[in-house]
């Protein structure tokens, strides 16, 4: 939003502290707006209402919108790999696993469930694995790489490490 001079607005569960990436959202000038009960349906409809009232476009979680799918469609197939035979993703709106599977149409796809409870039209074709920590619950076996341990770390422990396959994991918040 800043890039673009647009004002961001971000609605959140009310918490004594915000994550580091909330807070780093609030230094690059988003404001945060902390809703008490903030389950994420209230958390929406109170964004939504806000968006109607100010005049501003909400965009949805996992910004599932098509433009989105196509442009990681377009950049995944730029990238200098051999196409995976198998691609693991975190999920929670399931876009980002949709988007990968546009790219690459022939690879085994997994998304490992952090957050809401994912259907299968919300990950297209990838088998739906269900961690059972809470979305701010930290994995308990982290990568040998930088990942966010609230999030995309959590399906690391799911990747066979045989190498009998051809692997990517796509490290969404690092």
């Amino acid at each position: 939003a800043k890039r673009h001079g647009k004002r961001a607005v971000l609605f959140l569960a009310k918490s004594a502290e915000l994550s580091v990436y909330s807070r780093r959202a609030a230094e690059l000038g988003a404001e945060i707006i902390q809703v008490p009960i903030g389950f994420l349906s209230v958390c929406e409809a109170r964004a939504k209402r806000y968006a109607a009232e100010s005049g501003g476009y909400l965009l949805p979680i996992g910004l599932d919108v098509p433009e989105a799918l196509t442009g990681i469609r377009k950049w995944a197939s730029t990238l200098d790999v051999v196409e995976p035979e198998e691609v693991w993703t975190v999920a929670s709106s399931g876009m980002l696993t949709r988007g990968l599977q546009a790219a690459w149409t022939v690879a085994d796809f997994y998304a490992v469930q952090v957050g809401k409870e994912l259907t299968q039209r919300a990950v297209g074709r990838a088998e739906i694995i269900r961690c059972p920590l809470s979305f701010g619950t930290p994995a308990k076996q982290l990568p040998p790489f930088p990942s966010v341990s609230e999030y995309d770390a959590k399906a690391w422990q799911y990747i066979p490490k045989d190498g009998k396959r051809m692997r990517l994991f796509w490290n969404v918040g690092a």
